[in-house]
């Protein structure tokens, strides 16, 4: 039987809204941002192998991070999309980006900070005549980086 003292001391879930995403070299794509994620991550193990024993692997030390993806709304002159497009053509060099997350009260609690971000891919955006409502262009751009570090802002 669990005792109360060992109970979690806060137990509001997390909400994929309560998040905001800045990356200094893009301002205007700052603002329009739709969603993300924290990007997951791989422990590499390494394979040995031994007589008569399959599946022995050990810890390399060596952790590799998953693409980090960003969707934002296209404003209609495209300053944001164009943001992106011409950091990519001007030979992408490295820059940081923070996603903060947010309380239940929209109040920082986290922040990830991405070491050594550039652009390696920005998605279309579609134009069809046929529709009959607009639909507001929203597009994604990916980012390689080489690390993550997660900061607790309430120390707890």
């Amino acid at each position: 039987m669990a005792s109360l003292a060992n109970q979690p001391k806060n137990i509001n879930p997390l909400a994929d809204v309560q998040f905001k995403f800045v990356i200094g070299a893009l301002p205007n794509v700052t603002f329009f941002v739709q969603s993300t994620a924290l990007p997951g991550i791989t422990l590499a193990p390494l394979d040995i192998g031994l007589p008569q024993r399959t599946g022995f692997a050990r810890n390399t030390g060596v952790i590799e991070y998953e693409e980090l993806n960003v969707a934002f709304l296209v404003d209609e002159y495209l300053k944001n999309w164009l943001e992106v497009y011409n950091w990519m053509l001007g030979a992408p060099s490295s820059t940081s980006g923070v996603l903060t997350i947010l309380s239940s009260s929209m109040n920082p609690t986290m922040e990830i900070h991405f070491k050594d971000i550039f652009p390696t891919s920005l998605s279309e955006i579609s134009f069809d005549s046929t529709t009959t409502d607009p639909v507001y262009q929203i597009a994604t751009v990916s980012f390689n980086y080489t690390e993550y570090i997660i900061k607790n802002l309430l120390n707890n």
